[in-house]
C-alpha cells in the first residue's frame, strides 16, 4: 500500500535534516534543581531527592518549606534538549512533560516528516509479570500489525522493552523482516527521559567510534542488564520508529500523567469540529493501577477503548464489572449525563474506585468494548465497531448539546426573531452538521475498507442509502482496485451506477475512447503486477511495442481473442460509431430498411424497450467488463459478485472457465496452478446450477438460452464455449442433451425412442424420405393447428431453428386443403432430407460404398498401364471422383467453423481426433495417384504407389469409427479406447527399449562373431553389413517375433552349442528377457488398461458428448445431398464464401448475413428480452446466495466484541474460577449491582454532609 513518506528511514541526518526544524522549535527539557526530600516508601536513601536524584546534585540544597515537590516550583527549563537519531536509525526528541501539544505535533508532522495519521492505536497494558499467551500472539499482536500497516497508522506505547510493548516491538521486527519492500510501521513511543536505563548513551551522536561503544553496550545479555537495572528503569524499546521522549525532572519515575492522552486527542482532533476527525482507539492489554488511569483519561477524551478479556489483571477486572453492571447499558435516564465523580476524596484506593466507576457509568461505558482472545472475533471488526460506536455516540450528544443552545438562543430572541427566522436557524443548523457526518463518515469508510469491515460499514456508515458518502465514484473505483467485493456488492445493491462512474457523460466526444478511464484505473500495469494473476502472459507483443501492457481497446480485444477464441467477436470500441460499423462489417446487424421493416412488425409492447435504451445498454455493457476484469484479474469472488447483477449469467460463467483453464495451462507447479482449476470447476459448476434452475422450469427455454448468440459476449453460446473450454459435464448435462437432441432431428420431432418412431424413421431413410411425411412425426403446434392459422417466424432461417413455431403443416399464405396438401408432403420432405440424421445415412452409405469401391479397385484393378489396357479402370476414376468429393467437403466444412481467422480455424478443426486422419488419407491417396502415373513403367517402382494406396487404404477403414460415435451405446467405449492407445504409445517405448537391449546383446554373443560360424563370411546365413535393412532383419525382426511366441532358429542355434559359454550366457539372457516381456510387461499392459477404463469410465461419457457436439457440429453444415451434387453444393458455398469475404476486406462491404451458422438467432427483440428475464428469474436467487455465502464467510463474528458478550461472559466465567457460583446464578450479580448502587449513594451522601457542614460552619456558601 502506497503511502506519502519515503519507504526507508534508516537515512542520515542530513539527508533527513530534522534537526534544524526542532532547534527552531525551541524545544527545551527540565532539570530537578531545589531539593525537596522523597516522601517515597520505596525511597532507599534518605538524602534522595523526591526526584530520586541525590542532595549534592541539586543547587538548591534546601528545602522550600514544608511544600511537596512539583515540577513547576522544583525544577526548571533547560534550552538545546537532545534530539537525533539511535543507533537502529530512529528520531528521538526530550522535551519537557509540559511541552505544549502543538509544538509536538510540529516535531512529528514538519520535522520528521510524519505523514498525517489516517487511523491512531494506543497500546496500554502490563510491564511487569505479564506472560504472552498463543491466542495473545496470534489474536492480537499479529493482528494489531497488520492492522496497522494497512491503514497507515500511527501506533503509540510507552516505549519500554517490556511487557505488552516488548511483543508489539517483537512483532514490528518480525514484519519488517518478512516484508522488507513494504515501508516501515510508524511506532511512536511516548516515554520518560529518566526511566531509560543508559539515556545518555544511546542518545549520544551518532560518529563510527561511538557507534562501537553504544554497539558494545547495548550487546550486553538481558539477564546481565537485568541485574545492572535499578527499580523505575527500563530498556528502550529498539524497534519504533520515532521516541517523545519527556522529561518532568525525575528518574525512575513512569508517570506521564495525561500527555499521551492530550496528544492523541490534539493529533485526531477529537474536539475540534472544524477539522477533519482522525480515528484513535485505545487497547488496554493485561494492565494495573497506571492502566486504569490511563484509561480514566482517554474515556474522559471521548477516546473508545478495546480492553483485551483474557489477558489478566485490570483487564480481566473491568471485564468483570461490564459483566456485573450489564443492566446499566438500558439505563436510558442517565446515558447522556457524564457525572464528575472524581471529586469524591483525595485519598489514592478512593481514587481508583472513583475512576473505575466514573468508567462505567452509562454516558461513558459505550466506549468501552471487550474483545476475548478466546473467540474467533476479527480484531479489526472489534476496534472499527468501537470507534463508530463511539463517534455516533459522542456526535449525538453534541447535537443534543448544540440543540440545547439553540433552543436557550431561541429563546431569548423570541421577542425580536420571528418564527420563520427561528426556523431557518435551526435547519441551517442542521444541514451544517448533516454534511459534517457525511465528511466524517466517509473518512470512516476509508478506514472501514483498508480494514474490510463490512458488517459495521453497512450498519454505520451505509445505513441503506449511499447519500452518507461523499465522492462515491472514487470509493466503488478503490473497492475495485482493492479486491474488496463485499463493499463492490454493497454498493451496487444501493444502487449506484458503475457506467456513470467509467463511461463519459458525452457521448459523442470524438477525441476521447468512452473506455479511456475503465482501461486506465482497472488495467493499470502496475495493478496487473500486484495480482495474482498470468494475465500478462497472454497480452501480445509487437516488434515496435514489446512491453505488455493495456492501454487501449485494441490490445484488450486481441488479448480476450487470444485468451477465449477467434470465433468471439471484438467487445470493445472506443465510440458507438465504431461498434456499429464493426457490426455492420460482420453482418451481424440488419441495414436500417430491414430494420424499419422490422420494428412496424413488432408489438407494440416492444415500445418499452426503447425506454432510454443508451442507459441500459451500458449498464450491461459495464458489468460484463467489471465481470471480465475480475475474471482476468483472478478476483473471483469479485466476479461473483458481478454474476449477481447480471441477467445472463451461464454464459459468462463458461467464459471464466476458459480463461482460467487457460491461465492453468501457463502456470508453473504450485498453489496458484491448483487454484485456477479449482475455481475453473467452480464456474462450471455454476454454470450448470443455473441451467439445472431453468431447466427445472422450462426445458425448451433452456435449450434456447444454450443455443441463442449472446450479443453481449461477441456473438457466442454457451455450448460454442463449452467445448472450446472443454467443460465436459456442462455438455454432459440433460438440457445440453436436449439442445443437441433437437438439433439432431430438427423438424422431426425429438422423441424417437419407441420402436414404432424407429421403424418409421428407417422406412422413411431407406425410401430416400419418400414415406417420411407419412410415417415420421415432425414437430408441430397444437395450438396453432387447432387455430389452422400461420405464424410469423420466430428465429432466422441460416442459424438453428428447429423450434420455430411457424407450422409445417400450413404455409405462412392459407390456401384451400386439396392445394395444400401437396405443398405440405414437398414441405415435409424437404425438412426430412435437411435433417441431421438423414445426412448421416447418406454419408455412411456414400462412404461405405467409397470404401469397398476403393477395397475392390487396389485389390483387382490396381496396376500400371499395359497395351492391353492403357487407361486406367473406370472403378479407380470413381474412386478419385469421390476422394475429391471428400476434399471440398473437409475444405467447405473448414472454412464455415465459427473461428474468425484461419489459425482459429485450424485449432478448432484439429479439436476433432479424426479429423487430422482424414487429412493424412487425403493426401496419402493423392501422393499414390502421383506415385502410381510417375512410376508406371515399372512394376517394381509401381509398388510404392501400391505401399501408400494401401497404408492409405487402411487410414480409411479406421475413419470408420467416427460413425460409431453417434451411437450411444458404443460411443463412450471409442474415447476410452483412445485413451488407452497413449498409455499404449508409452508401453511400446518401454518393449522397444528392452526388445533392442537383448537383440543387440545376445547378436554380439552369438550370431555376430565369426567364431561362431553363423556369418556369411564363414558359410553362415547372418550378413553381418551395417546398413539399415541387415540391422532390422537380423537384430529387430527375430526379437520382435518372440512376442508371438515365434523363436525360429533361435532356441536350435543355441541347442546346437550346448557347450559353449557364449550359448549358455544366451540362455540365462533369453529366459531373463521372456519373463520380462511375456510375462511381467504383458500383465503389466493389462493392468494399464484395467487402471485406465476404471479410471476414465464414469468419464467416457461425458467426453463422448463433447465429441458428438462437434459432430453435430460438423453435419448442421453439411450438404442434404449426394455426391455428385453435393460436390456443387459444396463449391457453390465455397464461392459464395469467398466472394463475401473479398467484398468485406477489401471493399469494406457487409459480410454475408445470410450465410450458416450454429446459432439460434432470434428475430424480434422481444424474444431476446424473454430470454434473458427467464434466465435472471430462475438463478437470480442462486447468484445472490453464493454472494451470501461469500459474505458469511468473510464477515467474522461480531458476538464476541462486545460488553454484553455472551460468549465473552462463558469465557470469563471459565477463567475466574473464583466467581463461578455468582454469575451462574443472575440474582447473586444483581445483588452485587445493588451493593454497589449503595456503595455510591454512601458516598455522595456524605460528600454531601461534609459540604454542608463546612457550609454552616463558614456561615458563607461561596468560601470553602
Amino acid at each position: 500500500m502506497s503511502r506519502s513518506r519515503s519507504p526507508k528511514y534508516r537515512q542520515s541526518r542530513r539527508e533527513h535534516s530534522p534537526d534544524d526544524m526542532i532547534d527552531q522549535l525551541n524545544i527545551r527539557s527540565r532539570t530537578c534543581y531545589s531539593f525537596a526530600p522523597s516522601q517515597r516508601k520505596d525511597n532507599g536513601h534518605e538524602d534522595n531527592c523526591e526526584c530520586r536524584r541525590p542532595q549534592d546534585e541539586h543547587s538548591d540544597k534546601n528545602q522550600i518549606g514544608n511544600s511537596r515537590w512539583t515540577m513547576e516550583l522544583n525544577t526548571r527549563e533547560e534550552i538545546n534538549a537532545e534530539h537525533g537519531q539511535l543507533p537502529n536509525g530512529a528520531q528521538f526528541v526530550r522535551l519537557a512533560l509540559d511541552t505544549p501539544k502543538e509544538k509536538a505535533e510540529k516535531i512529528l508532522l514538519h520535522a520528521w516528516k510524519l505523514p498525517e495519521p489516517s487511523f491512531i492505536v494506543s497500546v496500554v497494558g502490563g510491564a511487569k509479570h505479564f506472560k504472552m499467551t498463543d491466542q495473545l500472539e496470534t489474536n492480537f499482536i499479529n493482528g494489531l500489525i497488520d492492522l496497522v500497516n494497512k491503514s497507515d497508522a500511527w501506533l503509540v506505547t510507552n516505549g519500554y522493552a517490556t511487557g505488552i510493548v516488548r511483543l508489539v516491538g517483537e512483532a514490528i521486527h518480525q514484519f519488517e523482516l518478512s516484508r522488507f519492500n513494504e515501508n516501515p510501521i510508524t511506532a511512536i513511543g511516548i516515554c520518560k527521559w529518566g526511566c531509560i536505563m543508559d539515556v545518555d548513551k544511546i542518545t549520544l551522536p551518532m560518529d563510527e567510534e561511538t557507534q562501537q561503544i553504544t554497539t558494545h553496550t547495548l550487546d550486553v545479555t538481558p539477564n546481565n542488564r537485568l541485574k545492572q537495572r535499578r527499580s523505575g528503569e527500563w530498556d528502550l524499546e529498539m524497534h519504533h520508529s520515532h521516541y517523545l521522549m519527556l522529561d518532568d525532572g525525575t528518574t525512575r519515575n513512569y508517570d506521564t500523567q495525561n500527555y499521551r492522552t492530550h496528544l492523541v486527542t490534539h493529533m485526531a482532533k477529537i474536539n475540534n469540529e472544524h477539522d477533519f476527525f482522525v480515528p484513535v482507539v485505545t487497547i488496554m492489554v493485561e494492565g494495573g493501577l497506571d492502566s486504569i488511569e490511563n484509561i480514566y483519561y482517554d474515556l474522559r477524551s471521548n477516546i473508545p477503548v478495546i480492553i483485551i478479556d483474557g489477558s489478566g489483571r485490570a483487564a480481566d477486572f473491568f471485564t468483570r464489572w461490564l459483566l456485573w453492571t450489564k443492566d446499566l447499558d438500558n439505563d436510558v435516564e442517565n446515558q447522556d449525563i457524564v457525572c464528575q465523580i472524581e471529586e469524591l476524596d483525595d485519598e489514592d484506593d478512593i481514587k481508583q474506585f472513583t475512576k473505575v466507576m466514573y468508567c462505567l457509568q452509562p454516558a461513558v461505558r459505550f466506549h468501552l468494548t471487550v474483545f476475548n482472545l478466546n473467540s474467533d472475533t476479527d480484531l479489526s471488526e472489534t476496534i472499527f465497531r468501537s470507534i463508530c460506536r463511539s463517534r455516533q455516540r459522542f456526535i449525538k450528544m453534541k447535537e443534543q448539546k448544540t440543540n440545547e443552545q439553540l433552543e436557550t438562543r431561541r429563546r431569548r430572541l423570541a421577542k425580536l426573531n420571528s418564527g420563520k427566522q427561528k426556523t431557518d436557524d435551526l435547519a441551517d443548523r442542521s444541514k451544517i452538521m448533516k454534511k459534517d457526518q457525511v465528511a466524517e463518515q466517509t473518512r470512516l469508510l476509508d478506514l472501514a475498507m483498508k480494514w474490510d469491515c463490512i458488517t459495521v460499514a453497512r450498519e454505520f456508515i451505509f445505513q441503506n442509502s449511499l447519500d452518507n458518502i461523499l465522492g462515491k465514484d472514487k470509493y466503488f473505483i478503490k473497492a475495485l482496485k482493492e479486491n474488496l467485493p463485499n463493499f463492490v456488492y454493497e454498493f451496487l445493491k444501493l444502487g449506484i451506477d458503475p457506467a456513470n462512474v467509467f463511461f463519459s457523460k458525452k457521448r459523442h466526444s470524438e477525441t476521447k475512447s468512452r473506455y479511456a478511464r475503465f482501461i486506465k484505473e482497472l488495467y493499470d500495469n502496475k495493478l496487473m503486477d500486484i495480482g495474482k494473476t498470468h494475465l500478462k502472459k497472454f497480452i501480445q507483443i509487437s516488434k515496435h511495442d514489446t512491453s505488455r501492457i493495456i492501454n487501449d481497446v485494441e490490445s484488450l480485444n486481441l488479448l480476450l481473442k487470444h485468451l477465449i477464441g477467434a470465433y468471439m467477436y471484438e467487445l470493445y470500441f472506443d465510440t458507438l460509431e465504431d461498434e456499429h460499423n464493426y457490426q455492420k462489417k460482420w453482418g451481424l446487424i440488419e441495414d436500417s430498411g430491414t430494420l424499419k421493416q422490422d420494428e412496424n412488425e413488432n408489438t407494440i409492447n416492444e415500445k418499452d424497450l426503447l425506454l432510454k435504451p443508451e442507459e441500459k445498454k451500458d449498464y450491461k455493457y459495464i458489468m460484463r467488463d467489471l465481470f471480465l476484469w475480475a475474471v482476468l484479474m483472478n478476483r473471483i469472488e469479485m466476479a461473483k459478485v458481478f454474476l449477481s447483477f447480471m441477467k445472463n449469467r451461464i454464459c459468462p460463467a463458461l467464459i471464466a472457465t476458459k480463461i482460467l483453464k487457460q491461465y492453468h495451462s501457463v502456470a508453473t507447479y504450485g498453489d496458484l496452478k491448483k487454484a485456477y482449476i479449482k475455481d475453473a470447476t467452480y464456474f462450471e459448476k455454476y454454470a450448470i446450477t443455473c441451467l439445472d434452475k431453468c431447466d427445472d422450469h422450462d426445458v425448451h427455454k433452456s435449450c434456447e438460452i444454450i443455443l441463442r448468440q449472446n450479443e453481449l459476449y461477441g456473438y457466442v453460446t454457451c455450448l460454442q464455449v463449452a467445448s472450446d473450454a472443454q467443460d465436459k459435464l456442462f455438455i454432459a448435462e440433460p438440457a445440453s442433451i436436449e439442445a443437441m437432441n433437437n438439433i439432431w432431428y430438427d423438424k422431426l420431432h425429438p422423441e424417437q425412442a419407441s420402436y414404432r418412431h424407429r421403424l418409421a424413421l428407417f422406412f422413411g431413410i431407406v425410401s430416400l424420405g419418400l414415406l417420411a411425411p407419412v410415417f415420421v412425426k415432425y414437430r408441430e403446434s397444437k395450438e396453432a393447428r387447432k387455430r389452422k392459422e400461420a405464424v410469423s417466424e420466430k428465429f432466422r432461417d441460416n442459424g438453428i431453428n428447429y423450434g420455430d413455431p411457424k407450422l409445417l403443416e400450413y404455409p405462412l399464405i392459407l390456401r384451400s386443403q386439396t392445394d395444400s396438401a401437396p405443398i405440405l408432403y414437398l414441405r415435409k420432405l424437404a425438412k426430412f432430407h435437411r435433417s441431421l440424421p438423414m445426412k448421416f445415412c447418406y454419408h455412411v452409405i456414400t462412404y461405405i460404398f467409397f470404401l469397398l469401391l476403393f477395397s475392390y479397385f487396389l485389390l483387382f484393378n490396381f496396376s500400371p498401364p499395359k497395351s492391353q489396357s492403357p487407361s486406367i479402370h473406370w472403378t479407380e476414376i470413381l474412386t478419385i471422383i469421390l476422394v475429391s468429393c471428400i476434399l471440398i467437403e473437409e475444405i467447405h466444412y473448414f472454412f464455415t467453423q465459427d473461428s474468425l481467422t484461419f489459425e482459429g480455424k485450424l485449432e478448432s478443426y484439429r479439436r476433432d481426433y479424426f479429423k487430422p486422419m482424414t487429412i493424412l488419407a487425403i493426401i496419402l491417396f493423392y501422393i499414390g495417384l502421383i506415385l502410381r502415373f510417375a512410376n508406371a513403367g515399372s512394376e517394381d517402382k509401381f509398388m510404392a504407389a501400391r505401399i501408400v494406396m494401401a497404408i492409405d487404404l487402411e487410414i480409411w477403414w479406421l475413419r470408420c469409427l467416427s460413425f460409431i460415435i453417434v451411437i450411444p451405446y458404443l460411443g463412450p467405449h471409442l474415447v476410452a479406447i483412445w485413451k488407452m492407445i497413449q498409455d499404449l504409445l508409452f508401453f511400446m517405448v518401454i518393449i522397444a527399449v528392452v526388445m533392442i537391449g537383448y537383440g543387440v546383446a545376445s547378436r554380439s554373443m552369438v550370431y555376430y562373431p565369426r567364431a561362431n560360424n553363423f556369418t556369411m563370411e564363414t558359410g553362415g546365413s547372418i550378413n553381418n553389413s551395417f546398413d539399415g535393412r541387415t540391422v532390422f532383419r537380423h537384430i529387430i525382426y527375430p526379437v520382435y517375433y518372440f512376442l508371438y511366441g515365434d523363436f525360429g532358429d533361435e532356441l536350435t542355434n543355441l541347442d546346437s552349442n550346448p557347450e559353449a559359454g557364449w550359448s549358455i550366457a544366451d540362455h540365462v539372457l533369453l529366459a531373463i528377457h521372456m519373463i520380462f516381456v511375456n510375462i511381467l510387461l504383458t500383465n503389466l499392459l493389462i493392468a494399464m488398461f484395467t487402471k485406465r477404463f476404471d479410471k476414465v469410465y464414469e468419464d467416457t461419457r461425458n467426453i463422448w458428448h463433447s465429441q458428438q457436439y462437434l459432430f453435430t457440429r460438423e453435419y448442421f453444415s453439411r450438404s442434404p445431398f449426394l455426391p455428385p451434387i453435393s460436390l456443387l453444393y459444396d463449391i457453390y458455398y465455397l464461392a459464395r464464401m469467398f466472394f463475401f469475404y473479398i467484398r468485406r476486406k477489401h471493399f469494406q462491404k457487409s459480410a454475408d448475413r445470410d450465410s450458416r451458422v450454429f446459432k439460434i438467432i432470434s428475430k424480434k427483440k422481444h424474444t431476446i428480452k424473454e430470454w434473458n428475464d427467464f434466465e435472471d428469474a430462475f438463478t437470480s436467487e442462486y447468484a445472490h446466495d453464493e454472494v451470501k455465502a461469500l459474505n458469511n464467510a468473510s464477515i467474522k463474528s461480531k458476538s464476541g466484541s462486545d460488553s454484553d458478550n455472551k460468549e465473552n461472559k462463558d469465557d470469563m466465567m471459565k477463567d475466574h474460577s473464583g466467581l463461578t457460583d455468582a454469575n451462574n446464578n443472575l440474582k447473586q450479580v444483581q445483588n452485587d449491582l445493588n451493593k454497589l448502587k449503595v456503595l455510591v449513594e454512601g458516598l455522595n451522601k456524605e460528600l454531601n454532609d461534609e459540604i454542608e457542614k463546612k457550609i454552616s460552619q463558614n456561615g458563607d456558601p461561596t468560601n470553602p
